[in-house]
């Protein structure tokens, strides 16, 4: 296997970055996949509404992190790792280690009080998070993730204030 190299993404990564989206929605049940072209990743990412790594051998993409700055009114700005993804042949290569390292050293370099990130119950990924000594939030503090869909956007937001 060629030397994996891990760089910041760029624009020409896009079709890359969908192709892994894709395979992490069919690998988490979610077949119909992400909803965003390659064209509204490019702007996204140009707009700075999201940043992220890819790792590569040679020309083959084998895994990313996808990220976003969130904001927490206790300790200010930190990252979401909203995906961290390794292709299936490049699993078990130590890759994603490399790539939650790379997450954490930006992290640290800006000051950054967290790295935060959401993973289904059933997904066997817990286990790699929990070697890092990540705490699983619903179990430490009973945080539930909540989120309205664009139907219930539109109602509410249809309402007089």
């Amino acid at each position: 296997m060629t030397e994996l190299k891990i760089t910041k993404l760029t624009p020409d990564d896009m079709k890359h970055v969908k192709m892994m989206v894709q395979e992490l929605a069919e690998s988490e049940k979610m077949p119909e996949g992400p909803k965003l072209s390659i064209e509204n990743f490019q702007a996204d990412l140009k707009s700075n509404l999201f940043f992220g790594w890819i790792a590569k051998s040679g020309n083959e993409p084998a895994g990313m992190a996808l990220c976003y700055m969130a904001y927490s009114t206790w300790e200010g700005p930190f990252i979401h790792m909203e995906d961290l993804y390794v292709r299936p042949n490049f699993r078990k290569s130590g890759l994603g280690r490399k790539l939650v390292i790379t997450v954490c050293k930006e992290a640290k370099e800006k000051n950054y009080q967290r790295v935060q990130w959401n993973v289904l119950d059933w997904n066997s990924a817990r286990a790699f998070y929990d070697k890092f000594g990540a705490a699983n939030l619903s179990e430490k503090e009973g945080w539930l993730a909540y989120r309205l869909e664009p139907e219930q956007i539109a109602k509410i937001a249809s309402e007089n204030i």
